[in-house]
C-alpha cells in the first residue's frame, strides 16, 4: 500500500500527522520518502516496533537525560544493514509513506 502526501502546513495538522504515523511505524516497516531541512528528497526503511529496535543501554558513570520531543520531527529506526541506526524527520517533509509489511 502506497500513500502520498500533500499538506498544508499548520500546527495542528503537524501533531496529527506526526501522532498516526508513530501508530502506524508502531505496528509495520515502511518506506518513508520526505524532503530534507536541505531540500534533498531522501527515501528510508523504518519502522517503530519495539522488537525491531535496538535495546537501550545507558553508559557508564553518565545519567540519561529524557530529550523533550520535538512536535516537528519524528524519530524512527532505519533499517539498513550496517546503516540502521535512530534517525529522525521533519514530518511537514513527508511525501510518501509505502507500508511494506506488517510485524
Amino acid at each position: 500500500m502506497k500513500l502520498e502526501f500533500k499538506m498544508v502546513v499548520n500546527e495542528k495538522k503537524v501533531e496529527q500527522v506526526r501522532s498516526a504515523l508513530q501508530t502506524l511505524l508502531a505496528g509495520t516497516i515502511c518506506n518513508i520518502t520526505f524532503d530534507k531541512v536541505d531540500g534533498t528528497e531522501s527515501k528510508m526503511k523504518c519502522t517503530l516496533i519495539p522488537s525491531k529496535l535496538p535495546p537501550k543501554v545507558a553508559k557508564e558513570g553518565k545519567e540519561t537525560k529524557e530529550k523533550k520531543e520535538s512536535m516537528e520531527t519524528l524519530p524512527v529506526f532505519k533499517l539498513d544493514g550496517e546503516k540502521s541506526g535512530w534517525r529522525s524527520f521533519r514530518v511537514d517533509g513527508l511525501k510518501e509513506i509505502e507500508v511494506l509489511y506488517d510485524s
